[in-house]
């Protein structure tokens, strides 16, 4: 399996647990590690406050986005 095939298999994975009708999943890749993964989901705890301007809350937040989300939250709790 080359590298390339392992990635898209860890992202299969990740796209796996998404509850969403089109399952997508992401990974972050630093120096041929994957450092963190994340799929797309409904965004429930969503406290931002552009609800104003778009009329409600963003319904679902993209797998690169929770795979962003993920990597930031790790780096900040081994601080």
């Amino acid at each position: 399996m080359s590298k390339h095939q392992f990635y898209l298999s860890k992202c299969e994975d990740a796209a796996s647990k998404s509850t969403m009708c089109f399952t997508l999943g992401a990974v972050l890749v630093k120096g041929g590690k994957i450092i963190s993964s994340g799929y797309n989901h409904y965004r429930t705890h969503y406290d931002g406050d552009d609800s104003k301007n778009r009329g409600g809350k963003p319904l679902s937040m993209h797998a690169e986005m929770h795979a962003i989300y993920n990597a930031v939250v790790r780096s900040f709790s081994h601080r």
